[in-house]
């Protein structure tokens, strides 16, 4: 297994080929790589701990994903630490939101345990309480979930690196993530074209069938198809005209290392541009595919 360190050269030298391949995401990258660099690293922490859980095969042949059976979230996880990092990551990348951050790891600091029960009590998808906490702390509620968001990646990727090898032999036929339920931010076309999709909430993969929709299921091919981006024939965009979903599409061939997933994913900002124009959303929301 490769360590931060290693990951995180390998990261810095394909950052700097697509900083040359695709100059026009220069900007995005600049901000995004500190933040993908602390997630890296503390992600492994979490990993550390080796947290045991055993899922209940029924329920993830029901759909069920793991989060739903137990606590992912555990009141002994370094939330400091996650906030300070993250915060630190965060007034690197976004230095002119170093105002605001300060002022919410200040909060966070103060209310230690708030990080922790925000994630148990799924507050991060209710957009009216996110707003309320972030008028009292006095910052914009981009800045809090920009945050929030980071630490909670940070530690469900912990969680599933624990889970790897039990995830491999669970059975899973859902187009949302096994481990916490939430959409794919990427798909990938390995082997003999092979569909594995990408979660942006915890980095699981799973494959899932390849003319089907992951977000509602449906695969007339009339309905479904792959977006092109004239120069790019090897990245692309599935998109279903049933639900107006798109999902970014990466060709992934054997010989080809692998390499960090926010990375092709941020270098093909320009899809998303695209079809958003044309009136469809993503599947899962990252900060670089808001417009």
């Amino acid at each position: 297994m490769e360590s931060p360190d290693d990951r995180i050269h390998m990261l810095k030298e394909d950052a700097e080929r697509i900083r040359k391949e695709k100059p026009h995401v220069g900007t995005l990258l600049d901000a995004f790589m500190p933040v993908i660099e602390n997630e890296i690293v503390m992600g492994e922490r979490i990993a550390a701990k080796n947290v045991t859980l055993s899922p209940d095969r029924l329920k993830t042949m029901g759909g069920i994903p793991i989060i739903r059976e137990h606590p992912l979230f555990l009141e002994d996880d370094p939330w400091q630490d996650l906030v300070d990092s993250t915060g630190e990551a965060i007034r690197e990348g976004f230095p002119h939101l170093a105002e605001e951050m300060n002022r919410l790891t200040a909060y966070l600091h103060q209310n230690p345990g708030e990080p922790g029960c925000i994630y148990k009590r799924c507050t991060l998808a209710d957009e009216d309480k996110m707003s309320a906490l972030a008028a009292e702390i006095q910052v914009g509620p981009v800045v809090l979930s920009l945050l929030l968001n980071s630490v909670q990646r940070i530690v469900l990727t912990g969680r599933a690196k624990n889970m790897a090898k039990t995830l491999v032999n669970l059975p899973w036929s859902k187009g949302y993530c096994p481990v916490c339920g939430s959409f794919p931010m990427l798909a990938f076309l390995r082997i003999n074209g092979q569909r594995w999709l990408h979660c942006n909430g915890c980095h699981h993969e799973w494959t899932y069938p390849r003319p089907q929709c992951p977000w509602c299921e449906h695969e007339t091919p009339e309905d479904t198809t792959y977006l092109f981006v004239e120069d790019d024939k090897e990245n692309s965009a599935y998109v279903c005209e049933k639900c107006r979903k798109y999902l970014v599409t990466v060709n992934r061939p054997e010989n080809m290392r692998e390499t960090d997933p926010d990375l092709p994913a941020i270098s093909l900002a320009h899809l998303d541009v695209i079809l958003q124009e044309k009136g469809f959303s993503p599947m899962a929301l990252r900060e670089w595919n808001q417009f």
